[in-house]
């Protein structure tokens, strides 16, 4: 990735299942930027992810 050995870096993986329990989709983000922030909004049948560059 570039980046410095021993850098803070930032993964989240992120499962979607269907009404019968299925996994049908899976994202992984990995951030490694310190200009980076994520914003995470977890709410009932909905979770939004943004970032903004700093």
């Amino acid at each position: 990735m570039g980046q410095t050995t021993g850098k803070a870096a930032m993964r989240i993986v992120r499962s979607t299942y269907d009404k019968t329990g299925a996994p049908f989709e899976v994202g992984v983000l990995i951030s490694c930027d310190s200009r980076t922030q994520l914003h995470v909004h977890i709410a009932a049948g909905k979770t939004t992810f943004t970032t903004k560059m700093q």
